[in-house]
């Protein structure tokens, strides 16, 4: 992940403000009109002690918190955002502040609002679910710890769900499920020592106020959702259980794919993959392009801009876990976004169930890493696939895998 202010605050969810009133036409006419987020406020704040400190200091938390709040609803007061993923940002960032507050009611009251901004109508019937059941049980239940909250929680949670569409919404399913069932709370702070205190440092604890955020969601996540993750893991494999018997994904491809032999009229032609790297060794020579000297293509660094091949370098010597099992876990990782039961996602919930916090950074470099060396020839390999005719030219540029990159340079630019 690359370490600039957009990865950061990109870390949770962000960042939005509500209108309170739109009062008259007259007085929206007065309002600046921003069409990009470029065009908006940039604020900094100065952040007290260590990522690790500040988020257990819930005094500066709740100080920062309100801080963005005001000064999120002064922008909507003051400007007409026409942007709507930026406006969408103002009104998710306002929802989890109120919430993290608990003033539930003004938290719910940006539902709407960024209901009416979502696009997919899968993503507007699911919005703040979760919230939404625990809001619902809070007011029911006022000890947010007690078994009965949960009883509560839970039978809202399932109530929410099944009310919409599973048809609508199966995608969504399988992607919580997904994310719920590899949840471990011993990580969640893993990314304030390894990204955020780096970026404080750096900048000499002067960071965008937007970082705020990620404190907030982290608090929200120990605080407000870890213990309910059992719960919304036995809803949503309920519903999954009830409707896969039902629900067939549609083979789409098979009438859409063209085989071709060489029996068939055509003419070569170049397919250049420019990608992470591509090893030209699985592929017939015969359907890589050649050039005069021999070679397949030409690759370069990322940071210095050097022929360095076309493949990412080997990984003896540049990860400790075998290439093999990275390999099964980044399977793994893909059978869970499809809703896919293997051997392979089992591996992977025992891996993250598993690992220890300072472990987290570099589990993720390895993913990463086996990510970018494998990329480029899995592309390539479905560009070529069927055709004869196609000629295989490498083009290779460098992704970086580490969670801190080296710093970019004028030089290098």
């Amino acid at each position: 992940m690359k370490k600039n202010l957009k990865s950061i605050v990109l870390i949770f969810p962000l960042i939005l403000c509500f209108l309170f009133g739109l009062g008259s036409a007259s007085l929206l006419a007065q309002k600046t009109i921003i069409t990009k987020a470029d065009d908006l406020p940039r604020r900094s704040i100065t952040l007290k002690g260590k990522a690790t400190e500040i988020v257990e200091d819930y005094a500066q938390l709740n100080s920062l918190n309100d801080a963005l709040i005001k000064n999120l609803e002064e922008d909507l007061n003051k400007f007409e955002i026409q942007d709507k993923s930026t406006l969408k940002g103002y009104y998710e960032t306002l929802m989890l502040a109120y919430f993290f507050k608990n003033n539930y009611d003004k938290a719910l009251s940006f539902i709407p609002l960024i209901e009416e901004l979502t696009d997919k109508q899968s993503e507007r019937l699911t919005t703040a679910l979760s919230m939404r059941a625990h809001i619902a049980a809070a007011k029911k239940v006022k000890d947010t710890k007690s078994e009965a909250f949960l009883k509560a929680f839970a039978e809202e949670y399932a109530t929410l769900w099944g009310a919409i569409p599973y048809q609508e919404v199966k995608e969504i399913v399988a992607q919580n499920r997904g994310q719920l069932s590899l949840f471990n709370p011993n990580l969640i702070t893993s990314s304030l020592d390894a990204q955020i205190q780096p970026f404080m440092d750096n900048n000499k604890g002067i960071v965008p106020e937007g970082i705020v955020m990620n404190f907030i969601g982290i608090r929200i996540t120990l605080d407000k959702r870890a213990s309910l993750v059992p719960e919304m893991l036995k809803t949503l494999d309920a519903l999954y259980e009830k409707n896969k018997s039902t629900v067939s994904k549609k083979d789409i491809w098979t009438e859409r794919d063209v085989v071709l032999t060489q029996d068939d009229k055509g003419t070569e032609v170049l397919v250049a993959i420019w990608d992470s790297g591509t090893d030209v060794s699985v592929f017939p020579k015969e359907a890589l392009y050649t050039d005069k000297k021999g070679k397949n293509g030409v690759g370069y660094s990322l940071i210095n801009f050097k022929n360095d091949g076309l493949l990412l370098e080997n990984p003896a010597g540049k990860i400790k876990t075998d290439v093999k099992r990275l390999q099964l876990l980044n399977k793994g990782f893909m059978d869970l976004q499809a809703a896919i039961e293997s051997p392979e996602v089992q591996e992977v919930r025992k891996t993250i169930s598993g690992l220890k916090p300072e472990e987290a950074q570099v589990f993720q470099e390895e993913l990463s890493f086996y990510g970018n060396y494998s990329h480029g020839t899995h592309v390539a390999g479905i560009a070529l696939k069927d055709n004869p005719f196609a000629r295989l030219l490498v083009a290779r540029m460098g992704f970086e895998y580490r969670s801190l990159p080296p710093a970019h340079t004028l030089e290098n630019a």
